[in-house]
């Protein structure tokens, strides 16, 4: 007879800060809440919606926090249990220099609480809902991802899950994510694990408390991955390599690469900052959360790519929102927001990340190994590097560019369809 672990719903908040030998710099912190039963299928739609509406849109509610310290924060669901009829998690996870802890769960605490007082408004219900479906739609494109799906539906008995999933999400209200906030991200029934460095004590624990107190399988038809009958290539008239993929799906995926051929000698952290300012600015004519809004409408994924050679932009979105989303990711690479701020904040950002980034082994070793290319840089020289780069070293490299770069766009879309 099997045993199962008995699940005890806590009742008040708890914390636990762990000093950990092998850490350094960072902390780890996670947050995690009771959620729904695993049979649950409303509840947990809601509730994820709850999650996607806190930290999983490009303009969530926790997008300022994660600009201003420089962190990304994860809000993802746990099964804890194989029984329909026990409950899941929600966990809320993110790493945070040390020094910042108590001052991230402020924040971070603030905008959990206000979930249950601030509905979303007419635009975040529908950038939820078009996350949600997109996100389950793409399940149907993956024949492992799929197994799992409806494996899992029939362990917790919810098949409903599986059969009506876009429904549900259709009828969905703003009320319904307002109730799914209040019921599973309760605060006073949170637990918190914070993981400190090796460097912690608990003396400098106590301390910060005091600051801010409170707180492919193929299957069995044996088909091909990819039938390159689909796939066509062309060349531009300046130079870019084209591959379309036509794919029975009703999402697209989007992938454009510039790289220059050769590397010419830059300070270390010059690619970095491009690509914090790239990611993070918006564009020369809106800001990085008009931009964002504007995604989430759209239901477009994107993240812009900067490495010492180049620029990579990837992306995936509705086959109906092509034209607009095309046009977005244009507008951020081909006018990006070059001011003073933009610059000066990526510089602190960066400050903040290298400086949490335990030294390597492979230091030495990559510079040896690889002299007179950009793999000799460590940690420390782009966090050194960053006190003597300035704006036009930025803008010489994305001239470099554009004006140099050679490029290949991947398209993935449903062209036979249209």
């Amino acid at each position: 007879e099997r045993h199962f672990e008995k699940l005890t719903p806590i009742h008040s908040p708890v914390r636990e800060d762990i000093i950990s030998p092998k850490s350094e710099g960072a902390a780890s912190v996670f947050i995690g809440f009771a959620g729904p039963e695993n049979n649950n299928t409303k509840d947990k739609i809601h509730m994820q919606a709850a999650a996607f509406l806190a930290g999983g849109l490009a303009n969530s509610r926790v997008s300022g926090i994660e600009r201003e310290y420089g962190v990304n924060v994860a809000f993802s669901p746990e099964r804890l249990s194989s029984r329909p009829e026990d409950r899941s998690m929600i966990m809320i996870q993110t790493e945070i220099p040390d020094n910042k802890v108590e001052l991230l769960l402020k924040d971070l605490y603030s905008v959990v609480d206000s979930l249950s007082n601030n509905p979303p408004t007419e635009d975040e219900l529908a950038a939820v809902k078009n996350r949600l479906k997109k996100t389950h739609n793409g399940i149907f494109e993956s024949s492992s991802a799929l197994n799992h799906f409806i494996g899992s539906s029939l362990l917790n008995d919810n098949i409903e899950g599986f059969r009506d999933y876009n429904k549900l999400v259709d009828a969905m209200t703003a009320e319904d994510i307002v109730r799914a906030a209040k019921k599973y991200f309760d605060l006073s029934k949170a637990a918190l694990t914070v993981v400190h460095p090796h460097s912690a004590t608990k003396d400098s624990i106590e301390n910060e408390h005091k600051i801010i107190s409170g707180i492919t399988f193929t299957g069995l038809n044996k088909k091909t991955p990819l039938d390159l009958n689909n796939v066509s290539k062309y060349k531009t008239s300046n130079n870019l390599d084209v591959i379309l993929n036509d794919v029975n799906s009703d999402n697209l995926e989007y992938n454009i690469t510039l790289e220059v051929k050769d590397w010419t000698p830059k300070k270390a952290a010059v690619s970095a900052v491009l690509y914090d300012m790239l990611q993070n600015g918006g564009s020369e004519y809106r800001s990085y959360e008009e931009i964002s809004k504007k995604s989430d409408i759209l239901a477009l994924d994107s993240s812009i790519g900067v490495n010492h050679y180049g620029i990579n932009v990837e992306a995936n979105f509705p086959k109906e929102s092509t034209e607009e989303s095309l046009a977005l990711l244009n507008e951020q690479i081909m006018y990006p927001n070059f001011s003073k701020e933009n610059f000066e904040d990526a510089l602190k950002r960066l400050r903040d990340y290298y400086s949490t980034i335990e030294p390597s082994p492979f230091d030495n070793f990559n510079k040896a190994m690889y002299e007179g290319t950009p793999f000799v840089f460590s940690a420390k020289d782009k966090l050194e590097s960053l006190d003597s780069i300035t704006l036009d070293d930025i803008k010489a490299f994305y001239d470099e560019i554009l004006t140099k770069g050679q490029g290949q766009v991947v398209v993935s879309a449903p062209f036979s369809k249209n």
